[in-house]
């Protein structure tokens, strides 16, 4: 037995090169074929401690664990495929019912998408229902019937995991969801190294690859090959390092009709508007810098999937759609119907963003009027803003109607909060319960989104409406108030705390904020004639703003934006598929060279009386001399 025992800084290329390669026991019985068995010799490596090999029998253990020291507790074992038989010890991660075996950086897993892996299982246990519930619905009350000869979803459902990486989606999929469910589930990747692991994982969980199926293929081939009726999917799961949209094109083709699309986007940098090029590229969108950045990086995106349906007759129903952690996670239904396809536009609209008071306005595409579709009259903005006088930037189209269900949410929030905790994990009976490990914060989103205005697009936020002003900022639940009694709807976000949605129009928010800082709470300030805040404060309030207080604007008991539960919460760097990341060579710097000054001495130099010098008829040819010699050197 090749036991390797390396501490906590052990020489990482090293360890990939000689230790996770599928030739590893060849080279080491070229190396140490010299040597008997039960021995021990130390390797001493650049930048790196010791290695103290042991050499027992012909069979090779690496062990390892999440701390980076090497022990053998908490791993599992693997039988090899090798023409010498080896046992590996991997690292094992157990996440839900699932476990999966990892080595260093060689497929990609990041714990923070726990929260997603969980919202997406309940997401699909619940689609499931709902299917099982339409086809129960002889009355139509659910589906319209379309015209175009489809393939309808039905239970059991099955599922492709388009970028699987360690399968270990797909195989919470299959145990937690159950497959009374689910009928089949393709885990796909791109990687060899990946599938490897992906079969890996699923014989390590006991689970018939008949049920995952393990696929070797680039994601939009794969869907582009499943176009047909017969071959498309019930539920599609695109979760990519990066943008989602190279692959909406195949997966709006490739999902059943009534199917579900499962789509993360992690490039928030760009479609909060720091790349707008970038974005308008990818997503056919104009971001705009704005408080409400994240909720338009949902509203765009969702165009986006939108525009590539409505190509092939086809159109969304968003389910859920959240931004979670540093992502956003969508969950739409496909349908297809050319008569809605024709109403694509009056769900889209351009945003006009003020510069200077972040007040927006949403210019729609499109309207309709007894089933005619017509161009929506516009601009309907002036030149300048109102209250401050600043121009405007225009961003869009994004999506401007509803991003959520409020039945559908509200079943899931109860879906979940009915899960056992994760302690009481090993009390479960049936493979189909799960414990979801974030439950708490799940709950607590969901609880923010259900309190959230459906149909109304972007928000405000109170304390920086407050900073433009230099005014105090008032209890939220003044602002809601006032705007409640002038007769508009108001609520929070769930992508921001402190977020102000409503459908008040932007003169009566600053009517509102203006009667608070100039009459409930007066500060002095010496403002510019030109800035921002002496514009907006300068205007009359033509509000009847009243902030008497309003239960419906109280705070419930719900928590809702729970901390980050670990520290350097955030994504993560690629996988590496256990290769070495080649260093660069660095060029050395050249050195200046620089020219020596000679001094030519004069010939006919003589002294006086006293020692002194006599060269003044030849001072002036010498420092001539000189700053020629200095000018060549430079």
């Amino acid at each position: 037995m090749l036991k390797i025992l390396i501490n906590k800084n052990y020489n990482r290329l090293f360890y990939k090169q000689f230790f996770l390669n599928s030739k590893t026991s060849n080279k080491i019985n070229q190396r140490f074929n010299s040597f008997n068995f039960k021995f021990s010799k130390s390797i001493k490596m650049e930048n790196s401690k010791d290695l103290k090999l042991n050499i027992e029998t012909n069979e090779t253990i690496i062990t390892k664990n999440e701390t980076n020291e090497i022990t053998n507790q908490n791993c599992a074992t693997l039988n090899a495929t090798n023409s010498q038989s080896e046992q590996v010890i991997f690292r094992t991660i157990q996440e839900g019912l699932g476990k999966v075996l990892a080595k260093d950086k060689e497929v990609f897993y990041n714990p923070v998408q726990e929260m997603n892996r969980d919202l997406s299982i309940a997401v699909i246990r619940l689609f499931s229902q709902m299917l099982i519930e339409e086809s129960q619905d002889v009355k139509g009350k659910f589906r319209k019937k379309s015209k175009i000869i489809t393939a309808k979803s039905s239970v059991p459902i099955n599922i492709l995991e388009a970028l699987s990486a360690t399968g270990l989606r797909s195989i919470r999929y299959g145990l937690e969801i159950g497959t009374d469910l689910v009928k089949n589930i393709v885990a796909n990747d791109l990687d060899p190294v990946a599938v490897d692991a992906i079969k890996r994982n699923i014989e390590f969980n006991s689970i018939p690859q008949s049920f995952i199926t393990p696929s070797l293929s680039e994601a939009t081939i794969l869907m582009y090959n499943h176009r047909d009726p017969s071959k498309q999917f019930d539920v599609i799961d695109l979760d990519p390092y990066g943008s989602a949209s190279i692959f909406l094109d195949s997966a709006v083709q490739a999902v059943k009709d009534g199917g579900l699309l499962c789509i993360t986007c992690t490039d928030l940098a760009v479609l909060c508007g720091n790349h707008m090029e970038v974005c308008y590229s990818k997503y056919g969108a104009i971001p705009v810098k704005a408080k409400h950045c994240h909720e338009q990086a949902l509203r765009i995106v969702l165009q986006n999937i939108e525009s590539n349906a409505n190509r092939y007759k086809r159109y969304v129903v968003p389910l859920l759609c959240i931004h979670m952690d540093f992502y956003i996670r969508i969950f739409v239904r496909i349908f297809t119907s050319a008569s809605e396809v024709k109403s694509a536009g009056t769900k889209l609209g351009y945003i006009y963003q003020c510069t200077g008071c972040s007040s927006f306005h949403i210019q729609p595409l499109s309207r309709t009027s007894s089933s005619k579709f017509t161009p929506a009259p516009g601009p309907i903005i002036d030149k300048k803003c109102n209250e401050c006088d600043s121009i405007f930037h225009m961003g869009g189209p994004i999506w401007t109607n509803a991003l959520f269900d409020p039945e559908f949410v509200g079943k899931l929030r109860e879906h979940i909060q009915q899960a056992p905790l994760k302690h009481e994990q090993s009390s479960i009976q049936q493979k189909s319960s799960t414990a979801y490990g974030s439950r708490e914060r799940l709950c607590g989103l969901l609880g923010a989104m259900q309190n959230e205005l459906p149909n109304q697009p972007l928000f405000y936020l109170s304390d920086y409406l407050c900073n433009i002003i230099h005014a105090n900022v008032p209890p939220a639940i003044k602002i809601k108030s006032a705007l409640l009694n002038a007769g508009y709807l108001v609520s929070g976000s769930h992508t921001e705390p402190g977020a102000l949605k409503t459908n008040a129009p932007p003169k009566v928010v600053w009517d509102i904020f203006r009667f608070w800082a100039k009459n409930i709470a007066p500060i002095k300030r010496n403002l510019s004639l030109t800035s921002p805040a002496y514009k907006i404060l300068e205007k009359e309030i033509k509000t009847n703003v009243d902030f008497t207080e309003r239960t419906e604007a109280q705070k419930q008991s719900i928590v809702k934006y729970l901390p980050a539960p670990q520290v350097n919460w955030g994504p993560m760097a690629r996988a590496t598929s256990g290769k070495p990341k080649k260093e660069k060579k660095r060029k050395p710097k050249k050195k200046l060279k620089v020219k020596p000054i000679f001094i030519k001495k004069d010939q006919n130099k003589t002294e006086d009386n006293n020692g002194n010098d006599n060269n003044n008829s030849n001072s002036n040819d010498n420092s001539t001399l000189l700053n020629q010699n200095h000018q060549q050197s430079l």
